[in-house]
């Protein structure tokens, strides 16, 4: 039970795109043992050894991709060694080898985007034309390749419409309706992959939370258009006067989050005031003035995301604790 829920966590913390490659590339490197096996009873030391080599190499992005967690690199070399060794095999051992570039094929418009992996594929058909070409028939050939190049289209086009599916529901599930910040949900994500690259590599890192002021009283004074309508302007504001990479999350109703802040805690303090100062001198819908409490928190090694987010949260409830309008910084 206890080996059980290990696995269980260690699979929970990695992304969908790491437990592709990693299980791409431990299945190929598995599948290829029984081959060498074959190939050594049938004494053709050439292919037991190519077929050796690739095994190797699957086991060694296998264990990169486990230790570093880097992936997108590692899914273009993937796809490159995957595609040249099947070119080199059906140099040694002949056309019967052609049925394995059609998988390869496909899992390459899996592993990759898909303008990268038609890059790709059309180099490799190209040279697969100029291999086979010797060894088959004129009409064979044009079957070969004309087979190739339709399955390569038809793959292209429809990993490429998964991808704009996948990104119109991404959007849905990650982006607040009301002021396109993006969610909570969204946050927990992007909490996980900062703690992980953290861990690889120590980087200061900081976030703010904020809360407006009184914002009930705008609620029930002017109703919950206009508490929309601020709410709206709030984030804008944001967005406009922080790093592209820098976030906004709405966390509650009137609740949001910066994040990440690479800088110290005294550049996230700075940066936390002129958030406040350009809050407190902006004039809102209905000629409204309206001020922002702010907690802010630097990541402290091996701690979760809930634990960071609640030391920032409590320097947050001093500021309101204080007086309002204040940014406050977590000194735990």
């Amino acid at each position: 039970m206890n080996f059980y829920k290990k696995i269980t966590s260690v699979i929970s913390q990695r992304t969908h795109q790491e437990m592709v490659l990693l299980s791409v590339s431990g299945l190929t490197a598995l599948c290829f043992f029984p081959f060498i096996i074959v190939r050594l009873v049938t004494n053709d030391w050439n292919i037991a050894a190519l077929n050796a080599i690739a095994a190797g190499v699957m086991s060694t992005f296998f264990i990169y991709v486990y230790r570093t967690r880097k992936t997108d690199i590692t899914s273009i070399g993937l796809s490159i060694f995957l595609m040249g060794f099947i070119l080199i095999d059906i140099f040694l051992a002949g056309k019967i080898i052609i049925y394995w570039f059609y998988p390869t094929l496909i899992a390459t418009y899996y592993l990759n985007p898909h303008k990268i992996a038609l890059e790709i594929s059309l180099i490799t058909i190209t040279i697969l034309a100029i291999i086979i070409y010797p060894l088959t028939l004129p009409i064979e050939f044009a079957i070969i390749i004309m087979s190739t190049l339709i399955l390569n289209f038809f793959s292209f086009f429809i990993f490429r419409s998964i991808t704009h599916t996948n990104d119109k529901l991404e959007n849905l599930a990650t982006i607040d309706s009301l002021t396109q910040c993006y969610n909570r949900r969204a946050l927990e994500t992007q909490i996980l992959e900062l703690i992980n690259k953290y861990n690889r590599s120590s980087f200061p890192l900081c976030l703010i939370i904020f809360d407006l002021d009184h914002f009930k009283v705008v609620n029930d004074n002017y109703g919950h258009l206009v508490g929309d309508d601020v709410l709206k302007e709030i984030s804008q504001i944001v967005m406009n006067n922080t790093r592209s990479f820098e976030k906004i999350y709405r966390y509650g109703g009137e609740e949001f989050i910066v994040l990440p802040l690479e800088v110290e805690i005294k550049e996230a303090m700075l940066l936390a005031n002129k958030l406040r100062s350009l809050i407190e001198n902006h004039t809102f819908s209905s000629n409204l003035k309206l001020t922002v409490s702010l907690g802010v928190a630097q990541y402290k090694k091996d701690e979760t995301g809930d634990d960071w987010i609640k030391r920032a949260d409590f320097a947050l409830y001093k500021a309101k604790q204080s007086g309002r309008n204040i940014a406050v910084c977590d000194r735990s």
